[in-house]
């Protein structure tokens, strides 16, 4: 090969090479650009998905009262002596009296609160199984285990324990102040989010600027985090939606007897009954009052009831870790 032939193939190979490592340089460059626009979108993304989720939180919240410890001395209360007035009697379950749980005057709500009429008052007395821990038994009797009285009368002193009254089933008060008017948010993924058009695939999303709502408001985060006692808004629930037993009688026409046939119904999609209020365990206080094992009581009111201020029936739920 002569001379000029070696020097024209240098020549191309490294014409090649320059052209080679501008491409390369080149798709290197798109490839850049291609993340950082990435980047560029996903924040704003996240951004947009920060705002989305703000007009969210607008359309699902719902007006809630917290009622949180307090050294003063009130009528509100968790365990203790009950107000109860003469006309209610202490509740037993097969002849031994249930254990004080709460009692709330209703007048003390914030008006306008959206949970009960403004002209509400009287008070509801608490009382339930603690000493055994949670309750299993059938529907009927587990209604039993857990009731809520209700009285007009919030002037009555307090009354004395029942003799018979286990003293394990004793404790000792510990007094509750109200909360202004807050907003509540569900925090599991059991409330129904089918409802709110949030997919299951959002939820840890939604959580994520709950959490950041949360972060901005320290005010909700330490009732939310405190309160022993919350009206309206929406259950924490520990074991999932609450399913209720309903009893439709039908007749056995040999022996006109009524049959019990049980029917489970998502108590949240019962458009008859209402969220009225949950009671937390006290595990952290000095008198340990632990429902179930650590658990929550729910009550539930007809709504037509509620609206009439008639509080005599109530569908009481307890769930425990």
């Amino acid at each position: 090969m002569s001379h000029l032939s070696i020097l024209i193939c240098l020549v191309v190979l490294s014409i090649l090479n320059i052209i080679l490592f501008i491409h390369f340089k080149k798709e290197q460059t798109k490839l850049d650009n291609n993340e950082n626009e990435t980047a560029k979108n996903d924040i704003s993304a996240d951004e947009i998905a920060i705002e989305q989720w703000q007009e969210v939180f607008k359309k699902i919240e719902k007006k809630s009262v917290y009622f949180k410890a307090t050294s003063k001395n009130s009528f509100n209360k968790i365990g203790g002596k009950p107000n109860l007035p003469n006309e209610l009697k202490w509740p037993t379950l097969n002849g031994t009296p249930l254990s004080f749980i709460a009692q709330i005057d209703l007048s003390t709500l914030p008006k306008n609160n959206a949970i009960i009429p403004n002209e509400t008052s009287g008070a509801l007395f608490v009382f339930g199984i603690l000493i055994d821990g949670c309750y299993f038994g059938d529907e009927e009797d587990g209604q039993k285990a857990y009731r809520v009285l209700y009285s007009k009368n919030t002037t009555a002193p307090e009354c004395e324990f029942p003799k018979n009254l286990d003293i394990d089933a004793r404790y000792e008060p510990q007094y509750l102040q109200s909360s202004k008017i807050v907003y509540d948010l569900p925090v599991s993924i059991e409330d129904n989010f089918k409802d709110f058009n949030i997919s299951l695939a959002s939820f840890d999303n939604y959580i994520e600027a709950l959490e950041m709502k949360k972060a901005e408001d320290s005010n909700l985060l330490n009732l939310h985090e405190k309160a022993c006692i919350k009206f309206g808004g929406y259950e924490e629930f520990m074991q999932g939606r609450i399913l209720k037993i309903v009893n439709n009688g039908n007749t056995n026409e040999e022996n006109k007897n009524t049959i019990k046939i049980n029917n489970l119904i998502n108590i949240a999609e019962d458009e008859q009954s209402v969220f009225l209020c949950q009671i937390k365990s006290q595990c952290d206080k000095g008198e340990n009052m632990y429902i179930g094992d650590g658990g929550i009581i729910y009550i539930y009111i007809k709504k037509e009831d509620l609206m009439l201020g008639n509080f005599k029936n109530f569908y009481v739920a307890m769930q425990c870790g």
